[in-house]
Parts: structure tokens; sequence; C-alpha cells
């Protein structure tokens, strides 16, 4: 009788059930090495899972506000995770924490995977009040450290948040969100059919705006994927007069998030200089350069570091739509020289920044944490 597969069982209550993270890359990855993987998301769009030995379980719930879907999102979530009585539980999202400290409390394995820098995502939230954002930042960081210590492992993405996190727990594993490298993904520059592209979330810091701004000065258009984060931005960027150049392609599913790509020649990651992205790994500039294409980035931060080291696109202040669009003018007027950036961009995410070698930390850290 073959031996019983260990149980992890995945939580999120925020996150879309097949996040690029959580899904493709680090549930996949432990199904793929022998476990059994369970996710559970709260109001995942489908139970359907693409991999073998990976159960997606959904956690429906109703709510009218913000408030009540936390409360009862968790809650439920909780319930339905225990129930699992999984061998280790996984768990993606701040605001399930005090649920993941009953998980612990009550005897199972918790490893918490921190994706974002909450504390300095505080500090520049324009809905909190100026003079609360520093209080407020440094009570959820001390809350953080508290509850975290107790758990099995801490997971995350940077090294600032990895040497923070090392403060309190000796179980600190960088696992960088590096792209999926699929070397059968090829499509010949003269049959990319698009420009522009940019696929994700739609908010103000990431450049909602000034992408579409830069198209008044352009003569090309702009295939842009993702839901905006706001009524208030959408109507905003909507009016801009370089809408009509604005291929909205809505939210995309992920084999039509890499044919955009594929597609496309060029494309735009411009995020604002908040202390969180100057900090952040831009996994959005590596997916393009897994992809081939050539980049018009932030001048600040990895994304930066990464271009220039690489010469892979060109940098750009992100708050200036005409800058922007005088970098894609010269990638237009130079077909050959955005071919060879993002020829060059391909080969150093395939060398250097691929999810092939993070699958394996994480692999290892899960063995550790089980042998225990």
């Amino acid at each position: 009788m073959p031996a019983q597969k260990p149980v992890v069982c995945h939580i999120t209550t925020v996150h879309i059930v097949k996040d690029t993270r959580i899904y493709h890359k680090e549930c996949r990855s432990l199904a793929e090495a022998g476990y059994d993987v369970k996710l559970v998301a709260v109001n995942a769009a489908t139970t359907d899972s693409d991999y073998e030995g990976l159960e997606i379980i959904n956690v429906p719930v109703k709510f009218n506000s913000k408030l009540s879907r936390i409360l009862k999102a968790n809650r439920k979530a909780y319930e339905v995770a225990k129930s699992l009585k999984a061998d280790c539980y996984h768990f993606h999202d701040p605001e399930f924490l005090y649920h993941a400290y009953l998980l612990k409390k009550a005897g199972f394995r918790v490893i918490f995977d921190s994706h974002e820098d909450v504390p300095k995502q505080i500090g520049h939230k324009s809905w909190i009040p100026g003079l609360l954002k520093k209080p407020l930042s440094y009570a959820y960081k001390s809350l953080e450290h508290r509850i975290a210590k107790r758990f099995d492992a801490l997971v995350t993405v940077v090294e600032s948040i990895e040497a923070r996190f090392k403060t309190i727990h000796d179980q600190v594993y960088l696992i960088k969100n590096f792209p999926i490298i699929d070397h059968s993904l090829e499509r010949d520059w003269s049959e990319r059919v698009h420009t522009l592209c940019y696929v994700g979330d739609l908010t103000e810091v990431r450049g909602a705006k000034q992408m579409v701004d830069s198209l008044a000065y352009l003569n090309t258009d702009l295939q842009l994927g993702g839901r905006f984060s706001s009524k208030e931005l959408e109507q905003s960027v909507k009016s801009s007069s370089a809408w009509t150049k604005v291929n909205a392609l809505g939210f995309l599913s992920r084999p039509q998030v890499i044919e955009t790509y594929l597609s496309s020649k060029i494309g735009l990651v411009v995020l604002h200089p908040t202390p969180s992205y100057v900090a952040a790994l831009p996994v959005k500039l590596l997916e393009y350069m897994s992809m081939g294409l050539a980049v018009v980035g932030s001048n600040f931060g990895m994304i930066k570091d990464i271009v220039e080291k690489h010469d892979c696109g060109i940098l750009v202040d992100p708050l200036q739509p005409k800058e922007i669009a005088q970098a894609v003018q010269r990638l237009l007027d130079d077909d050959d020289a955005a071919k060879a950036m993002g020829e060059r961009g391909r080969k150093a995410a395939i060398e250097h920044y691929s999810w092939d070698q993070e699958a394996k930390e994480l692999v290892r850290m899960y063995k550790k944490i089980l042998a225990r």
C-alpha cells in the first residue's frame, strides 16, 4: 500500500483563486513534488483545477461591507481549513493572522507568506488620515511580529521584509516571485502584432492614468488588461482624450495574459515611487522579460537596477506621460533595438529570474517543516 501523501492547505481570503504566485507557482510546485494540496479560497470563481494533486475548495461568503467581508470570510475560511486536518497550513493574507494563530494554537503547523510590506503600505494609503498613518503602521507591525513569531516558518519575496522577519524568527525563507519560464513559449518578433501592453491591477500608483495619458503623444494603441481599483479612477482615466487609443481587455485568464504578452513588443511598468514599490521586486518587469518584451519602466529601485544590468529597456520618470511616450517612440523608431532588448531580457529571465529555482527552495522548506 503506497504511503499517504502529506496534506498541505493554502488559504487565501483576498486573492483570486488562481492567483499566479499562490496557485500557479506555489500550489502547483508542491503538487508536482508529491504533496496533496488543498487551496481554500473565499468566493472562488471556479473549483476546476488545472493540476493533478491540487484541489480547490470554495468558501462562499456574502457580505455588504469591507468589515463584514473581513469578519465573515476569515472565520469561514478558518472553519473549512481546520476541518481538513492538514499536515501544514500556509496562508497569504495579513487579515488572516489571528485565525492562523488559532490554527497554530490548535496544534497545526502554520506558514505565513507575506507578499507585501504592510507596515510600509499603511504609510501611503490615501484613505488613512495622515496623523493616523504612523501609529497604525507601528501597531500593525507590533501585532504582526507578536503573532508571526509563533508560526513554524515565515516566507517573503524581498530582502527588506526578510531582514525584518529575521529579527523575530529563525525560520525565514526568501522565495522570490520570479516568473514561470515556459521554454515552449516563443513568438517571432515579426509576428507580434501589437506595440504596447500592460496587464495587471489598474491603480493610481501603478500608473494607470500616466499610461493612458502618454498615448496622446503617440500614434499607437495600448493593450490594457485588468480591473480598475475604483470607479473614481476608472472615470478619471476614461475621461482622457487618449482613451480612444486603448483596447480595454478587462480581466484576463492566465492563457489570455500570455497571449497578450506574446503578441506585443513593449511592456509598460511605470509604478509610482511609493515606499513599498521602491523596495519591491518588480514582478511585472520580470514577466515582460520572460516573454521577450522590451520594457519602458520606472527609473528607481529594482526596476532601474534590473533594466540597467541587462539593458532590456528604457527608464523614465513614471509621473511624466510625455517622457513615457518619448521612450516608447524611441523603441518604435528603432525596431531592431527594441527586439534586441527583448532578447536580452528573456535570456536574463531564463538564467537569473526563473521560478524553477524558487520552487526548489519552497519544497526544501516544506520537507524541513514537516520533518519536525
